[in-house]
């Protein structure tokens, strides 16, 4: 790259404060050159000011892409009543490009005209149509060598980018129009990746780098089963990545979520009963025998907290709004295991009008959109805990991600949270059947018949029942204990 003009800037005391453009200018190699960071630096010279003279050098990064010849996207729509042109719009009929994009495709215009059976009406004249009633396949060749990850690829859309600088990630995230990938041509080496459009304007399939590093502790204090909360993301931080600086990047949403991993346990719920009523051979059937996979979460009982959401009475599951304007709402999925954090100006109106009843009635899509060091102070602020655990003594892991505003994700290290089991006293019966449900015995009245015992002086009663002792952290008992009450009655 050349610097084309502004190679010197001259600032003065009385605009200093004024931004100074420096036009930049790529120069053509042969052939694909793929993605580039050049470092621009320079030098500051102040013969008036000594303080200036000591500053470091100034540098700044500038991403730098180049992609080969393509062929245009094909549109294809099964409606009559439209009719569907592409072209390509010139590089420098684009006003403005989003920051930290790779672009694999060129810029193309998707336009829509009304038709009677597939034939555009044109008389009086053309009639455009801004959003199509069906969606449109729009369909691209893209070369898989320019990047390493499909699930980063999004198309970007712009109304008309001859007028307007704002560009908005179009199908990825949204539902329904997910981009599809389709057979890579053997001669070619391109593949095929298709997306469902409704809106004509200027689209291009392109990969945004991660403008933002997440950072955080690997080990979270000693978490007590069944104790009070314990810290997870305590020193988070959340910085602009080095490809990003000097960018204006910012979180737009952010998820703390439970790592999951996958194993065979029995069923929890079986139903024990007695068999025997012999002694010397009593035994046991499982009458009731499957398997389950559990999650090294409980949904049940595991939850995702932050503490001021304790503190003003609401319901994480339902819904908290928090930070330093009320601009940050927050909800857990027990479900899933997710934390996940947004501006309120995102938040669904049922859900928001809901949380109003908390902050006296004040306009909650009203407020400054919350900054990246607001979402680092709630994130650093999640607390885990669990009520009712199985005592294994077992680690969990939690992992942190968030999103830029142009759509992109980057991840902080797993977290684990170490344990400290918790052990409970075992459940001691006098009956024939409990059952167990999820970890606890429970009698079940209409699997039992036992019926009182009396005893006779001078004789000697069988006592036509059962203890049975079951704990509900294992299997292993080390001690069992058994005092025998007689009554006697007086006729």
């Amino acid at each position: 790259m050349t610097i084309q003009s502004g190679a010197t800037l001259r600032f003065t005391e009385s605009d200093w404060f004024v931004p100074k453009e420096v036009v930049l200018s790529g120069v053509w190699k042969t052939g694909d050159q793929g993605r580039r960071t050049v470092t621009f630096c320079g030098t500051v010279d102040a013969p008036d000011d000594p303080a200036y003279l000591t500053l470091d050098a100034p540098c700044f990064n500038t991403v730098l892409t180049e992609f080969g010849a393509e062929t245009g996207p094909r549109a294809v729509s099964f409606d009559l009543g439209v009719d569907v042109v592409v072209d390509q719009v010139s590089a420098n009929a684009v006003s403005s490009l989003p920051a930290l994009y790779q672009r694999f495709t060129g810029f193309w215009r998707v336009r829509a005209f009304l038709a009677v059976n597939g034939v555009r009406v044109t008389s009086p004249s053309e009639v455009p149509i801004a959003v199509t009633p069906t969606p449109i396949a729009l369909s691209f060749q893209v070369d898989e060598t320019y990047f390493a990850n499909r699930d980063a690829v999004d198309a970007m859309f712009n109304l008309d980018p001859a007028v307007y600088e704002q560009w908005t990630p179009s199908l990825k995230s949204i539902a329904g129009v997910e981009l599809v990938w389709g057979a890579t041509d053997s001669v070619t080496g391109l593949t095929n990746v298709t997306g469902k459009v409704t809106k004509m304007g200027t689209y291009f399939l392109g990969q945004a780098f991660p403008a933002l590093v997440v950072d955080n502790p690997t080990v979270a204090p000693m978490f007590k089963e069944k104790g009070v909360s314990s810290s997870v993301l305590h020193g988070l931080t959340i910085q602009p990545a080095e490809i990003a600086v000097d960018y204006p990047v910012a979180v737009t949403s952010a998820t703390l979520g439970m790592k999951v991993r996958m194993s065979g346990f029995p069923k929890s719920r079986t139903t024990v009963c007695r068999l025997s009523r012999v002694i010397t051979h009593s035994h046991y059937e499982i009458l009731t025998l499957s398997f389950i996979y559990r999650k090294r979460f409980n949904p049940n009982t595991d939850v995702l907290n932050l503490p001021h959401c304790v503190l003003t009475g609401q319901d994480i599951t339902e819904g908290c709004v928090l930070g330093p304007t009320d601009n940050v709402f927050a909800i857990y999925f027990p479900a899933l295991g997710e934390l996940t954090v947004r501006s309120v100006n995102d938040v669904p109106v049922t859900i928001a009008r809901r949380r109003r009843r908390l902050l006296a009635g004040r306009n909650l899509l009203a407020v400054t959109e919350p900054t990246t060091e607001d979402f680092t102070d709630v994130l650093s602020g999640a607390e885990f805990s669990d009520p009712d655990v199985d005592p294994s003594g077992e680690a969990r892991e939690a992992q942190v991600s968030v999103t830029d505003d142009s759509n992109q994700v980057a991840s902080g290290p797993d977290v684990e949270i170490p344990t400290q089991p918790t052990n409970d006293l075992p459940n001691v019966f006098l009956q024939s059947c409990f059952v167990v449900t999820e970890g606890v015995a429970v009698v079940d009245d209409a699997l039992n018949n036992v019926l009182p015992v009396t005893y006779y002086e001078k004789e000697t009663t069988f006592l036509n029942t059962q203890t049975i002792v079951f704990d509900p952290d294992g299997t292993v008992l080390t001690k069992a204990e058994g005092t025998l009450f007689l009554f006697q009655t007086r006729n």
